[in-house]
């Protein structure tokens, strides 16, 4: 079997680095900005950790890492159960296929949703 390719990405190339000042977050990699995010409130310490924007901002700057991760995943998990049921059946195995587990069925509707 193949492993199914993805569709060729068209956001901006990672890695993102965040940055921040008093005013906000700003998400990209230098020179091009890809995301900014504005407080709804002033930015503050919330004990020891900034308020749920930040958090969010890191996760935006982590989502090239995590796609590029998750297809990686994929291909991995596919190119297993190719030897798996190449081992088991035989050279033959054209009608025979394989189910995702869940996780992997997750991480496929994740790339999915990312438009990746």
């Amino acid at each position: 079997m193949e492993i199914r390719s993805r569709q060729e990405k068209t956001h901006t190339p990672g890695p993102w680095e965040l940055e921040f000042d008093e005013s906000g977050f700003y998400v990209g990699n230098p020179g091009q900005m890809v995301a900014r995010i504005y407080p709804v409130v002033p930015m503050r310490w919330v004990g020891d950790k900034l308020t749920h924007e930040a958090a969010n901002a890191h996760l935006i700057a982590a989502a090239p890492d995590m796609a590029q991760a998750l297809g990686e995943l994929i291909a991995e998990f596919e190119r297993e159960a190719d030897e798996n049921l190449e081992k088991a059946m035989g050279p033959m195995i054209c009608a025979y296929s394989y189910e995702d587990t869940v996780g992997i069925s997750f991480a496929r509707a994740a790339l999915k949703k990312a438009g990746v």
